[in-house]
């Protein structure tokens, strides 16, 4: 009568002795003044609807998932015992709590404004099934499947949603395991197992790419063919476990040394190439064949015992020397071989045509 509207359920006994409930809402109607001049009361029986929200909350309770009952404005009604199982957290942790402020959640800023969004959405008929990464109230962070589902009553009105979280962290980490496995084992395919650096087959693959995109450019393409000088010295003078080392220390440096465009291969044995991609001038592949003569000449050390080898390196380059990367192999191999019978330590170019 004062002014203030009231909508509250209430249980009520009927002529018959049996008990109802029904949404008892009372309004004030005013007139032109603003003074109430009479109330207008209505009562809809809403006894069906209590007893599928019991049968509901039964079901739920029953799940053995984090489940929980939030109004359209995202208030928790109800949750399930998985819920307070899951959480170490009471019912009245949640009761009455806006369910993005739970604080069993410990979510990022973005996540909690993204939450917020799915309860809108979700309030307006949107079904939301999204994978999230939470920590829960022990510091541990989990991976959970989380759904909201709107729920109506029989005019269609949403009356509240039930949202629920699928505990998933061992299938997360079940599909991190086999995506580690599946690039190791394409790492293995495709990589050297001694040295780390990429093999033959992978080596080709990329020069093939590089040399297709050279062409549409009218870009320059260089390939240098590294051989190892007194490398067959160091395994029947020391011993093979030496020749892996030296070649183990060897692809460490090799990884350090490339940079953007370049890409060093072990072929087999002490046989090694080099791609560099768009290079402008002669000189560019001089100073990268000295750079790699000065670091083969660092010394490697197998115990007690140095490692002496050297390196010789025959280059040919596209399209100047050739126009496939098996003629540019061929080329820088020959190349490579030439100054390897005479100087050693030393590189040479491909003779042109």
């Amino acid at each position: 009568a004062l002014g203030k509207r009231i909508d509250r359920e209430v249980e009520i006994q009927i002529v018959d002795g049996q008990f109802i409930h029904i949404r008892f809402i009372l309004t004030p109607i005013k007139d032109a003044t603003g003074k109430v001049t009479y109330l207008v009361a209505e009562g809809q029986d809403i006894t069906q609807r209590r007893q599928d929200l019991s049968k509901l909350n039964d079901y739920i309770d029953a799940l053995a998932t984090f489940t929980a009952q939030i109004t359209p404005a995202g208030y928790v009604e109800m949750v399930n015992k998985a819920s307070t199982e899951a959480t170490g957290l009471s019912e009245g942790d949640f009761i009455g709590k806006a369910f993005k402020d739970c604080h069993w959640w410990n979510f990022s800023r973005e996540s909690q404004d993204q939450l917020a969004q799915d309860i809108k959405d979700c309030a307006m008929g949107k079904r939301i099934d999204r994978e999230v990464e939470v920590q829960i109230i022990d510091g541990q962070f989990i991976h959970i499947r989380f759904i909201l589902t709107p729920i109506k009553d029989a005019t269609g009105k949403i009356t509240y949603l039930v949202a629920e979280g699928q505990d998933i962290t061992e299938r997360k980490q079940l599909e991190l395991t086999l995506i580690q496995e599946k690039n190791i084992a394409e790492n293995l395919a495709s990589h050297d197992s001694l040295t780390g650096l990429p093999n033959r087959r992978h080596f080709i693959e990329y020069a093939e790419d590089k040399l297709s995109l050279a062409r549409r450019r009218k870009d320059k393409l260089a390939l240098l063919f590294i051989d190892l000088d007194g490398f067959k010295a160091i395994n029947d003078d020391i011993s093979h476990q030496a020749g892996d080392i030296v070649l183990t220390t060897l692809g460490e440096k090799f990884i350090r040394f490339v940079r953007k465009g370049e890409i060093i291969a072990r072929l087999g044995g002490d046989e090694f190439a080099m791609l560099i991609y768009g290079y402008k001038k002669r000189e560019e592949l001089e100073f990268v064949a000295k750079r790699l003569i000065k670091l083969c000449a660092q010394p490697i050390f197998v115990g007690n015992i140095e490692a002496k080898f050297g390196m010789s390196i025959g280059i040919s380059t596209y399209p100047q020397h050739a126009t496939t990367i098996d003629e540019l192999i061929s080329r820088a191999d020959e190349a490579m071989y030439r100054i390897k019978r005479t100087t050693k330590g030393a590189y040479a170019f491909a003779k042109s045509g």
